[in-house]
């Protein structure tokens, strides 16, 4: 048996269906040829049939576009003088005095050649800034490999960001003015007898059939007129549906059927930077980091955000609270907390974002714990699904070393009950802040000397020495001395 195998090459406007296939002998098969210009006037290509053989088959195809009697009621709008924050619409009229259905949507540009133009555009800026990322990107997994993982993730950010861009069918957008609808779905109801059809529609009793809604339900055709039935759908069930109506037509033994298929799919968004990485942060000092999460899609999204396995218990202790208190129990190494602290604040953590909208993320991290952080910030999007996306976090949380630049404060010849005052000083060689406390004195019996500071606490820069004031005073004569402790806000080692 010879089998032929084909393959049909053409070009726009014309578009075949099937494109490729295989023919037996003695078989035939049918084409369908669809007929889409975008401009009026004649249009003329050659189809070709190739053949894996090498043959080639040449069909002429022609058609002409002719512009159809569809116009505007008016040119030009004027819009009152409207108040700031304050709304303000007029209505224009499409009118169709063809004897063809036109479908309609407002557009950004009036041709297709220059929305060609803008997506090529926009293709080119966002290669731009993927090259842009992915260079800073490999310089960072230079200093830690671990990020390399994240290449990927960047990646594949971008080519659905472009795929966006090419599937987006440029509708109107704009920041003041708004059109609605910017495009409708109806199915047409064409009366072809000799009276007048009364028609209803049957509604399904099925759980899709209630996310429909037509507009009317119910009406007269006209012999040879036609009713626009307008189609809104709603879904919150992602994946493909395929649902079928009837509508009763009295004095018709069969309904009229009417099948409508599509595919529900969630809102389509990204970040716009490939990671957060805060580096090396100290033990109770805040850092906040920024990005903008972009909704590309047509309808609004409702999200909100999280961190997988932060705590929930009371947020997180800021070096600045704890130095304004040296009684705070967490100066003391038996401290527990009870619950794990909320390290993680996301601003704004829940919203909804308009379409083709943006909002600015801030996430700060204030660590309560000597580790190293490799977590993400996760999206729910309402009615799509929890963890959606998630937006790669890594930190590495230190607690600076610390020392005093003498063990010893010798106050030398003191008077008993009086009170003398010398410094200690603390010094800092790391690149993070620090944050300390004098602890207060603990005794059981009367002490030989007592000892305070007027500043216990405080913030110590990087590469910085601070004086803490010392206050003595002696309760017996001769050679006395004692130990004075000075803790370090995140050090679970013995204080200094």
């Amino acid at each position: 048996m010879e089998v032929k195998q084909g393959r049909v090459l053409w070009m726009r406007p014309f578009s075949v269906k099937p494109s490729i296939g295989t023919l037996g002998v003695n078989e035939t098969t049918q084409f369908t040829i669809d007929f889409y210009p975008e401009k009026s006037g004649n249009h003329c290509k050659d189809l070709v049939i190739h053949y894996d053989t090498g043959e080639d088959i040449h069909v002429n195809l022609y058609g002409a576009a002719t512009d159809v009697n569809v116009r505007l009621d008016k040119n030009s709008l004027t819009i009152e003088k409207t108040y700031i924050t304050l709304a303000n619409q007029r209505s224009v009229v499409i009118h169709n005095r063809s004897d063809i259905i036109a479908h309609f949507q407002w557009k950004a540009f009036a041709t297709h050649e220059k929305e060609k133009e803008k997506k090529q555009m926009m293709c080119q800026t966002l290669q731009a800034e993927q090259n842009n990322v992915l260079d800073q990107l490999l310089v960072e997994c230079n200093m830690n490999p671990a990020l390399r993982e994240h290449l990927s993730i960047v990646t594949r950010t971008f080519e659905n960001r472009r795929a966006t861009v090419h599937e987006d069918v440029m509708l109107f957008n704009n920041k003041v003015f708004s059109i609605e609808p910017l495009v409708r779905n109806s199915a047409i109801l064409s009366n072809q007898g000799a009276i007048d059809a009364l028609f209803h529609l049957m509604w399904p009793s099925t759980v899709l059939g209630a996310c429909f809604a037509f507009q009317p339900r119910e009406g007269i055709v006209e012999p040879g007129g036609h009713q626009a039935i307008h189609i809104s759908f709603s879904s919150t069930v992602l994946g493909p549906f395929s649902e079928e109506f009837k509508f009763h037509v009295n004095g018709s033994p069969q309904p009229v059927t009417l099948v409508i298929r599509g595919c529900v799919i969630g809102p389509t968004f990204h970040f716009s930077v490939p990671s957060l990485d805060f580096g090396d942060v100290s033990f109770g000092f805040p850092q906040t980091l920024s990005c903008c999460l972009s909704n590309t899609s047509l309808v609004p999204m409702t999200f909100s955000l999280h961190v997988p396995g932060d705590g929930n218990g009371d947020p997180s202790i800021r070096s600045q609270d704890q130095a304004s208190d040296i009684s705070r129990p967490m100066w003391r190494k038996a401290w527990f907390a009870s619950a794990k602290p909320k390290e993680f604040t996301i601003s704004p953590n829940y919203g909804t974002i308009r379409p083709q909208g943006f909002l600015d993320i801030e996430v700060t991290l204030c660590s309560n714990t000597v580790k190293t952080y490799e977590t993400a910030l996760v999206v729910d999007i309402k009615g799509s699904g929890e963890d959606v996306l998630a937006l790669p976090i890594s930190a590495r949380c230190f607690t600076p070393p610390l020392h005093v630049a003498s063990t010893t404060v010798n106050f030398g010849r003191c008077f008993l009950k009086f009170q003398y005052q010398q410094v200690a000083k603390l010094v800092n060689e790391a690149d993070l802040p620090g944050c300390y406390g004098v602890l207060p004195q603990e005794y059981k019996n009367s002490p030989t000397i007592l000892y305070s500071s007027p500043a216990p606490c405080g913030i110590i820069p990087p590469h910085a020495t601070v004086e803490i004031p010392l206050a003595l005073e002696v309760a017996e004569k001769g050679h006395q001395e004692t130990m004075a402790y000075i803790a370090i806000f995140g050090n679970e080692d013995f204080p200094l």
